[in-house]
């Protein structure tokens, strides 16, 4: 096979070649397959030239895989891919220049028009993409902001389909891994998230299967804008989304100094219509809101640990101990101190 790899290269640009250019051929060797990644399957072969040489070479690729694609030189429309490295002299250079080549195969998958493949002719590297923080993503989620997390995914994604550097596996690994990952976690967080786990075997093949990145990355768009829907849809059934985050806003910043008029300043809404907002939106006032949940978390502390009633005050958002017992009483009908001894550590 190799040999007949290199005869054919030879046949095609011979001297004698119909338009072909002298190139002054030595010998033509065949080398193996690739075996993995975009350059599977890809022959290649190791070419003698006289020296100086490799710019006609170049020139006569270019010229003929034109003609070809332009359907005038072959019925087959569909034009060859050629990769060509930087010519040596040595054979100890060899190992070098067949990676070299491999690699240059391998960059298709990045630039999926062009038809000769150059080291020189590949865009100037810009600064090395960082690890693409998935803890801050798993967060945005979790908290229910999916533009801000689809926002970030697809910046990154277009800006990893953008880098050559990056091996086409690497980019097809990180968008299978990222739509495993969130059907996980919108189905952890009671979304419907069946349909969108039948569908991942077929975006992970069909990922897999992509010849470009661009092919990669309209899939993960396609996946998003069905994850999108999903949310909309489960948005729809469960209430005002509004709503949602004052009171995920709340649970979260509990042992802070809430009031209306400092929440109404991170949610850009006057305080008074905030505080009609939530009453008209939730079956409980403000208030009444923010101190059952300071409560609920007084009881954890309260079972769990030997912190002092004044730290456990402190730490669920009550300056005053006293006042922190008067609305514990009234939340749980005991005071934290006898709370405590119905519910020692460990029951």
């Amino acid at each position: 096979a190799r040999r007949r790899l290199a005869e054919r290269l030879k046949r095609a640009l011979a001297p004698d070649a119909p338009g072909a250019a002298a190139l002054g051929w030595e010998r033509a060797y065949g080398l193996p397959p690739a075996t993995s990644g975009a350059a599977a399957g890809s022959e290649a072969a190791l070419v003698g030239l006289e020296a100086g040489r490799r710019a006609a070479l170049i020139a006569e690729l270019r010229s003929r895989t034109a003609l070809r694609a332009s359907g005038t030189d072959s019925p087959d429309s569909s034009a060859p891919f050629w990769a060509v490295g930087d010519a040596f002299s040595s054979l100890a250079e060899f190992g070098s220049a067949y990676k070299q080549l491999r690699q240059l195969l391998d960059y298709r998958f990045y630039f999926p028009d062009r038809t000769v493949m150059l080291r020189e002719e590949l865009p100037a590297p810009g600064e090395p993409l960082p690890a693409f923080d998935l803890r801050r993503f798993t967060e945005e989620i979790k908290r229910e902001h999916f533009a801000e997390a689809f926002r970030d995914l697809r910046l990154y994604a277009s800006r990893m389909a953008d880098d050559h550097r990056c091996a086409p596996v690497g980019l097809k690994s990180f968008l299978g891994n990222i739509i495993f990952n969130l059907i996980t976690l919108l189905g952890n967080m009671d979304y419907d998230a069946a349909d969108l786990d039948e569908a991942k075997y077929g975006f992970f093949r069909d990922i897999e299967e992509a010849s470009d990145a661009r092919t990669a990355i309209l899939l993960l768009e396609r996946f998003l804008r069905l994850a999108e829907d999903k949310i909309a849809e489960h948005e729809g059934q469960s209430g005002d989304p509004n709503m949602k985050k004052l009171l995920a806003y709340i649970e979260e910043h509990y042992a802070e100094p809430l009031s209306l008029t400092g929440l109404g300043r991170h949610f850009h809404f006057n305080p008074s219509y905030l505080s009609s907002y939530f009453a008209t939106h939730n079956k409980e006032g403000f208030s009444e809101y923010l101190n059952r949940i300071r409560v609920t978390k007084a009881e954890e502390l309260l079972r769990t640990g030997e912190l002092s009633i004044s730290e456990i005050s402190g730490r669920v958002g009550y300056s005053d101990p006293g006042y922190f017992t008067k609305v514990f009483r009234k939340q749980t009908g005991f005071s934290p101190s006898q709370y405590r001894r119905q519910h020692p550590a460990g029951r």
